[in-house]
This record gives structure tokens, C-alpha cells and sequence, in this order.
């Protein structure tokens, strides 16, 4: 998985997201959100899209393109530039046949 955020210099907080999920196929994610601040943490709620690549096999987000709900938790590590990453990604009517995909993804970034 790849990730990044991009906060918008409006007065309300909210980002620009996009992640790439890979497996046997990759999912492009692009979502807005509304991020939540607290201490050195952001809570996110968003919702955007999921583009599956071509192909038959089915991505981390399903197989087709579909509809997108997140919810992530960005934890600002204190003293460095890194942050604890994470996103719970569902994707309604995902697959061919109708299903729900759902992803949940853990990782360290850095923030600049």
C-alpha cells in the first residue's frame, strides 16, 4: 500500500487522500475528508472511490469499481517526523457479483 494526504488551506479541516492498495490487481482510492484533530492525533472520516485496475482478479478492494467509506487514525509520533497510519477502507458493490469489500491497512509514514 502507498498512501499520502494533502490538508486543504480552507477553515474547515479537511484532506485530500489517496491511497494504492496492491495485490494480484491494484486499487486507486481517492477520498475527502474530515479530519478531527486531538492532542498529536487526527481521526478521519471520509468517502471517495475506489478505481480497480483492469483485470479479472480481484484487488485488495475489490474487483470493479465502487463507492468508498473511510475511517483512519493518524498518530503523530513526538519528537521525529513519522506518523502511525491507519485506514479502515469499505467498498459497497465492489465485486462482480455484488459483494462488499472491506481493507484495513497499518503503517508508518513520514510527515513533512
Amino acid at each position: 500500500m502507498i498512501t499520502g494526504r494533502y490538508a486543504l488551506p480552507l477553515p474547515v479541516r479537511l484532506s485530500l487522500r489517496g491511497d494504492v492498495l496492491f495485490g494480484r490487481k491494484a486499487a486507486f482510492v481517492p477520498t475527502l475528508s474530515l479530519d478531527l484533530p486531538f492532542e498529536r492525533n487526527v481521526l478521519s472520516l471520509g468517502a471517495g472511490a475506489s478505481i480497480a485496475t483492469a483485470g479479472d482478479d480481484a484487488s485488495p478492494l475489490g474487483s470493479r469499481s465502487a463507492f468508498v467509506l473511510r475511517t483512519g487514525f493518524d498518530r503523530f509520533i513526538e519528537q521525529s517526523n513519522l506518523v502511525l497510519v491507519s485506514s479502515f477502507l469499505v467498498g459497497f458493490d465492489a465485486y462482480s457479483d455484488g459483494g462488499t469489500a472491506v481493507a484495513f491497512n497499518l503503517g508508518l509514514a513520514v510527515g513533512f
